[in-house]
């Protein structure tokens, strides 16, 4: 019930958030803030341009992705009010809630209308809007305060609390105890020791018939290799548990179970971590080009770290249901990109001299791609001149308005009038600096025929000088796909107009 008196071209911003934490159950759905929010708009004559909705905590300071694009829009000049159902659905902390009431100060924020909160535009209403949120914030702040103190209290003896472990349970004491998938969560542990990797033992968990039930949704979820690298990185498996910096030695408390022991988690931990980003040498194909042969089915890659501590690149399938069918199970091994790398230069090695047609072919393929090429070029300086235009256009007009109206606008009218001149005049700078780029680097690709023979001709004897990176980028050039078969590189599809090479004989075992 606000006593704001509506814009006089009031464009607003409809925002409805719930959370999924427990603070937040008394709350008002999604569907029933919007639905009462809308009333309010119909009833009050005010015009809705966007609906946005967060599902996410306002209690901290964090990023919300919905919440920051209603303050772009409230500065941008694409809406100048707000609806929402109660001011804690804006704010539960005291930062967001103050850069909306200094938006309303400034008056980039002309009105706020709420379902259930009874505000006047004055000094007063903006003070118990600022209660508003300091009372919310409060309440987020005792309730976590008092949810904190009964986990501490919980962790401290030992017990559960929120989902269990895999493969434990608890009992009535809220002490862990085997579960019904303890066995297998135990084998999985031993199989990691053995040096299987996390994509064959989720594989074989769920063989196992494992399945989790999660509680709120009533559905079953397998294991997969992510969820196994969060358990193998767990100390909670050997009895250490672990809360907040603080930790308890559960067989110490009463008779638990562990998986492991202190030696085994340790030795594990060796293989999980300190595997370091991907480096310049080590940068892989493009995951799209890895195929399984007869199968639509996509190889991805992981850095992998053996017991002796070297890392090596690894094409993987991650689709579990397919590595599950007995039949395809051996059909989808691993291989190493170093091997994808020598089948290419295989089949290099192995391409015949081009004939004087052939290379006049590859040429006039080139020019098609040239011409390709620049018509793309052409289409994106299209663009970009029409986006200058645009913001010109946007640009004169805001300046028309200022200098007839402008000589009584009050002093916050004319910083946010500077400030939004500022923005538009910034990106025209930026847009003409990308027409220029793209104006001096127009494509004029005139393949010639010496150029093109040569390099054809010297393509295998290059290619052994190469290093890794280097034959990597080769190879992204000219290869469309590599099809994998029982772990190794059953065929190579080459992109136009290299598909043109006549290769001298066919590797073994090649299709």
């Amino acid at each position: 019930m606000s006593h704001f008196t509506p814009a006089t071209d009031g464009r607003y911003v409809l925002y409805a958030r719930k959370s999924s934490e427990s603070d937040e159950k008394q709350a008002k759905s999604i569907d029933q803030q919007i639905a009462e929010c809308e009333q309010i708009a119909e009833k009050r004559g005010l015009k809705i341009v966007k609906v946005l909705v967060e599902k996410k905590s306002a209690h901290t300071g964090e990023a919300r992705a919905q919440f920051a694009n209603m303050l772009q829009m409230l500065e941008t000049g694409e809406a100048n009010g707000i609806i929402a159902w109660h001011p804690d659905r804006l704010a539960r902390n005291m930062m967001d809630g103050g850069r909306l009431i200094e938006m309303l100060d400034r008056r980039i924020i002309e009105d706020m209308q709420f379902c259930t909160f009874h505000l006047t535009n004055d000094a007063s209403g903006k003070m118990l809007l600022g209660f508003s949120f300091v009372i919310s914030k409060n309440y987020s702040d005792n309730l976590s305060d008092s949810v904190s103190r009964s986990h501490r209290s919980l962790h401290g003896a030992g017990l559960a609390f929120g989902r269990t472990k895999h493969g434990y349970d608890t009992n009535e004491a809220d002490q862990y105890i085997k579960g019904k998938y303890w066995n297998i969560i135990q084998q999985a542990w031993k199989k990691r020791l053995e040096g299987e990797s996390q994509i064959d033992i989720s594989a074989w968990v769920n063989e196992q018939g494992y399945r989790r039930v999660i509680k709120k949704h009533k559905k079953e979820q397998k294991m997969t290799p992510q969820k196994l690298g969060v358990i193998f990185k767990d100390p909670f498996y050997y009895g250490h548990y672990e809360m907040n910096g603080n930790a308890v030695f559960l067989p110490e408390l009463y008779p638990f179970r562990p998986m492991v022991t202190q030696a085994e988690f340790l030795s594990i931990q060796k293989v999980q971590t300190n595997i370091k980003p991907l480096t310049e040498k080590e940068r892989p194909l493009h995951r799209k080009i890895v195929h399984a042969e007869n199968q639509s089915l996509v190889y991805a890659y992981n850095i992998t770290k053996g017991q002796s501590g070297k890392r090596y690149l690894l094409y993987q399938v991650h689709n579990t249901k397919k590595r599950q069918n007995e039949h395809l199970r051996h059909r989808l091994k691993a291989i190493r990109g170093k091997d994808i790398v020598a089948a290419l230069s295989e089949l290099i090695s192995r391409f015949k001299k081009p004939s004087k047609t052939v290379v006049e072919q590859i040429m006039a393929k080139e020019k098609e791609l040239a011409q390709d090429t620049r018509k793309t070029h052409g289409m994106m300086l299209t663009n970009l001149r029409r986006e200058k235009g645009r913001l010109m256009t946007k640009k004169d007009t805001l300046m028309e308005g200022y200098t007839v109206n402008g000589q009584g606008w009050e002093a916050d009218e004319k910083a946010a009038y500077k400030k939004k001149k500022k923005q538009l005049t910034e990106r025209i700078q930026q847009v003409k600096a990308r027409i220029f780029e793209m104006e001096e680097s127009e494509v004029h690709i005139v393949p010639q025929f010496d150029i093109v023979s040569n390099t054809l001709k010297t393509l295998s004897d290059s290619y052994k000088t190469l290093d890794g990176k280097s034959k990597l980028l080769i190879a992204e050039e000219i290869v469309s796909n590599f099809f994998i078969d029982n772990g190794k590189v059953q065929k190579i599809a080459l992109k136009a107009p290299y598909d043109l090479l006549k290769i001298a004989k066919i590797p073994n075992g090649w299709g």
